[in-house]
């Protein structure tokens, strides 16, 4: 009677493991189910965000060349793509990033430097040359300007226009902090290229940059360069912040200042987030 007693309870308890075993089973199936279904949904949104994307965008250029500021709608569209299309800064080491190369029909960037208007007649003439070298940010690399119309370029032609036999040079850098710049200076003085004359101008990023990364005096970017550095490139691997993520986006819409940020962006009506989006 014992013996039958355990066997009964030994089935049972078997009957029971068995039940739990096939009850964690299916929960690890339907988990993987939607895992694989949100992975597929997050790759799907994450292509369609990109597509609808580039298409905002391009609906933001027409919509601002045809606004009504541009006496030339058909050349300033053309223009606003080319100044697109030139956001692109790779890494670069001390200053953590550099200008791209590009070449366009209004903005051409060669070697790291913006195309500047230079006389013909002084660039010929290597004697008695003032050299003068100009760092910044988006600014003074003229966002919003054709390459003989920035800032660098207008001062090389009152120079021309008034006697000076100079050569201007633009070192800016959209999105550069100080710091950047006058890194940018340094290196240029290491290479035995000195001028005569150095401009400097900004501080509108060193505002975004504080508020952006939470800190004063550091570039704009650079906490997501701390994300992957050596010492945290394991982690920073399986680490995945959510707002980052598309599904996400779906859920909340689309992503805006917060913080600080989120302060000057009222401030601003909305200018601040656009330049965030332009400039990362």
């Amino acid at each position: 009677m014992k013996a039958a007693d355990a066997l009964l309870r030994t089935s049972a308890a078997r009957k029971r493991v068995i039940r739990l075993a096939t009850l964690l089973n299916e929960i690890w199936v339907i988990l993987g189910v939607v895992l694989l279904l949100m992975t597929i949904l997050e790759v799907f949104l994450t292509s369609y965000y990109e597509i609808a994307d580039k298409r905002q965008i391009q609906s933001a250029v027409r919509a601002a060349a045809n606004s009504g500021v541009y006496a030339n709608a058909d050349l300033a569209e053309r223009y606003l793509k080319e100044l697109i299309d030139a956001v692109e800064r790779p890494w670069a080491p001390y200053t953590q990033s550099r200008q791209a190369g590009y070449t366009g029909k209004f903005v051409n960037v060669s070697d790291g430097n913006r195309r500047t208007w230079n006389s013909k007649a002084i660039s010929d003439d290597k004697s008695a040359k003032l050299r003068v070298f100009f760092f910044g940010g988006s600014t003074l690399w003229g966002a919003g300007s054709r390459d003989d119309f920035t800032i660098p370029s207008l001062v090389a032609k009152k120079l021309a226009g008034n006697g000076f036999s100079a050569e201007v040079t633009n070192y800016a850098v959209r999105a550069d902090v100080t710091t950047q710049s006058l890194i940018r200076f340094v290196l240029e003085l290491r290479r035995r290229n000195a001028p005569d004359l150095v401009v400097f101008y900004g501080g509108a990023v060193d505002a975004l940059s504080a508020c952006y990364e939470g800190k004063p005096g550091v570039p704009l970017g650079s906490s997501n360069l701390e994300r992957i550095s050596s010492k945290k490139e394991a982690k920073a691997r399986i680490s995945i912040k959510p707002e980052n993520l598309a599904l996400m986006r779906l859920l909340t819409g689309k992503k805006q200042p917060v913080g600080c940020s989120e302060q000057l962006d009222v401030l601003s009506d909305g200018a601040l987030a656009r330049l965030i989006h332009d400039e990362l």
